[in-house]
């Protein structure tokens, strides 16, 4: 685990812990870098571009850069094909 990571708390939901286990695999299976699994994690955390861009402390045109990269490599066309595609695999 790396240092900023941090393991999912005891008390958050299955479907929680799923996700954080599950998406080291998917970014794997769609070659994602390190910061496109940053932040296909902000989105399904439900963050919108501006916040994943404040959280990450980048700008708002770099978080679309990398969400445009997250849906070509999963070979989808938005965030709900994303999220259907990524829990399909989970």
């Amino acid at each position: 685990m790396k240092p900023w990571e941090s393991a999912p708390a005891v008390s958050e939901e299955p479907q929680q812990r799923q996700m954080y286990e599950a998406i080291p695999y998917f970014a794997r299976r769609h070659n994602l870098s390190p910061r496109e699994e940053e932040i296909l994690t902000c989105m399904l955390e439900g963050l919108d571009n501006q916040h994943i861009a404040s959280k990450l402390q980048v700008s708002v045109g770099t978080v679309k850069t990398h969400t445009h990269h997250i849906f070509v490599k999963a070979g989808v066309s938005n965030r709900p094909e994303l999220f259907q595609k990524f829990w399909g695999e989970a």
